[in-house]
């Protein structure tokens, strides 16, 4: 009986919040691929590119999703940082707050819904101490996905093929305690013919598992896996952190191993410790985090670091800059351990909005490469990806028309002696919800530069909804010519792909994807199965 008059009163609550702001707007998250958020509205006239819209998290709003496009119905927006939603989701915006957007700086993949990494719905990981509501309220989220995967390739082999099932179980305040249990599995089961069994043997992935007791408002402890945001370089921890919050000021403490990075299991000979702090600025305009960590593998020191991290995302107007470095603070040379100060790791991405239809990015990164333990983007993808994540980037992005927007942005690095340097250059032209037909085209040409090969793509996509937007189809084609310079090979490509999702119900979605990859000598079929589930109790 308690919880049902808590809901209602909070509802209750919550309705007089927007009822005395007239210029609350809210949203149905609609469609989700890769690159975009998409959300429907009544109608859109007090909405503008760049604003936030805010998600309902335990009792408060959270800033959640940036408009990045408009029309007079729906809006195309990218993620704040971690937030995650899911077709269904309701989204508020709200005048009187002011925006806190915090742009995750990612490079947008044009992908298809069913090529991306479906753990983006899926991600438990967020910064600890971040809870400041008084009362402790009962939430339970699971999300269960089931999928298959496959290829078939007569000319080469048998073709492989995936079975996958996902759980993110997060149960909040237990039973309204200070309880909370948090988890992300992952199995997948393969047929077919396994290359190196060795490093496929073990399928099963455990991403996160914690269980977590918050003392009060300001302090909370958690053992087991868990990704912290604050400290979200370090990777992983197994183990022990502790977050105490004082005013503006996060302390925190971490103290475990890292998993091993073959597969992933828990490995009690790569210990982890360290200590790290958070300033969170004025109306959260900017954030300051420091910290310091030592690696060990087999009881010696592998790595000692220090971690700075700075996020500006409304500190000055029309301004977002986000930077982190890496110091290292061990040395071995020549068999001789010493302290030293080297900058490793770099990065810095700003981007500023000069007026409602023009902004400007720029980026320079020189962190080391990402491991990712699993990959839905085809051979070619991954090598693009992998030759263009480290250097300078710069972007440009203008609203030409009310439906119509331009890209472009260029990519440059240099290593080392090599002679070549890596350029690439691709442009972007889109329009949103083509009135008359309400569909998305865009057309997009990459053309990339390297020491091992040229190569260029030209993309054309088109998506639609169907049957009061519970239905999307999704066209895509891509014609491809790398050219390998150390050989006369070259790698024409002709890539057609549909792409179905449908949404079953307010709970549950379907995602069909197929894939047909022509070159001159062989040809391939691919397939993508999809099924979501959402189990929701608060």
């Amino acid at each position: 009986m308690k919880i049902v008059l808590s809901i209602v009163f909070y509802s209750l609550s919550l309705q007089l919040l927007l009822a005395q702001n007239n210029d609350t707007i809210i949203g149905s998250v609609s469609f989700i691929n890769t690159s975009s958020t998409y959300l429907k509205f009544n109608n859109t006239k007090k909405l503008n590119i760049g604003d936030s819209l805010y998600k309902i998290e335990n009792n408060t709003f959270i800033a959640c999703l940036v408009i990045q496009q408009l029309s007079s119905l729906s809006a195309a927006c990218t993620s704040i940082a971690y937030c995650k939603t899911v077709i269904g989701d309701k989204l508020y915006f709200i005048k009187s707050y002011k925006n806190v957007v915090q742009d995750n700086f990612a490079e947008k993949k044009s992908d298809t819904i069913t090529k991306k990494n479906i753990d983006t719905l899926f991600n438990p990981s967020s910064a600890i101490a971040t809870n400041t509501s008084k009362r402790s309220k009962e939430n339970l989220n699971i999300r269960l996905l089931s999928s298959a995967t496959g290829s078939f390739n007569n000319s080469i082999n048998e073709g492989t093929h995936r079975a996958r099932a996902s759980m993110t179980f997060n149960y909040d305040n237990i039973n309204n305690s200070k309880w909370s249990i948090h988890s992300f599995i992952n199995y997948n089961y393969r047929l077919g013919k396994v290359f190196n069994p060795n490093i496929l043997r073990s399928d099963l992935k455990i991403y996160g598992l914690d269980v977590e007791y918050r003392f009060d408002s300001t302090q909370v402890i958690i053992a087991g896996r868990r990704i912290n945001n604050n400290i979200s370089s370090v990777g992983a921890i197994d183990g022990l952190q502790y977050e105490k919050r004082i005013k503006k000021f996060i302390f925190g403490a971490a103290i475990g191993s890292r998993p091993d990075l073959t597969r992933y299991n828990y490995n009690l000979q790569l210990p982890l410790y360290g200590l790290y702090s958070v300033y969170n600025g004025r109306n959260n305009a900017y954030q300051h985090t420091a910290g310091v960590f030592e690696i060990r593998n087999h009881g010696k020191t592998d790595r000692r670091f220090a971690y700075f991290q700075h996020n500006n995302s409304n500190l000055i107007k029309n301004l977002f800059l986000f930077s982190s470095a890496e110091f290292d603070l061990y040395q071995l040379k020549d068999s001789v351990f010493k302290n030293s100060f080297s900058l490793t790791s770099f990065f810095v991405n700003a981007r500023y909005k000069v007026n409602r239809k023009l902004s400007l990015s720029a980026s320079y990164d020189n962190r080391k490469n990402v491991i990712f333990f699993e990959s839905f983007k085809n051979q070619l993808d991954q090598l693009l990806d992998e030759e263009t994540r480290t250097g300078i980037r710069l972007q440009v992005s203008y609203q030409l028309f009310r439906y119509l927007n331009l890209n472009a942005n260029y990519f440059y690095r240099y290593q080392g002696k090599q002679s070549n340097p890596t350029r690439n250059v691709t442009a972007y032209l889109g329009s949103n919800r083509i009135p008359g037909v309400l569909m998305t085209t865009s057309l997009s040409y990459n053309y990339i530069e390297t020491i091992y090969f040229n190569g260029q793509t030209i993309s054309l996509r088109a998506n639609k909804d169907f049957f009061k937007g519970k239905s999307n189809v999704e066209l895509d084609y891509r014609k491809i010519n790398y050219k390998y310079l150390s050989t006369e090979l070259e790698l024409p490509k002709n890539i057609f792909v549909l792409s179905i999702s449908q949404i079953l119900s307010r709970s549950s979605t379907l995602l069909i994807s197929g894939e047909w990859d022509i070159e001159p000598q062989q040809q391939a079929q691919r397939y993508f199965v999809t099924f979501i589930r959402r189990i929701r109790k608060k």
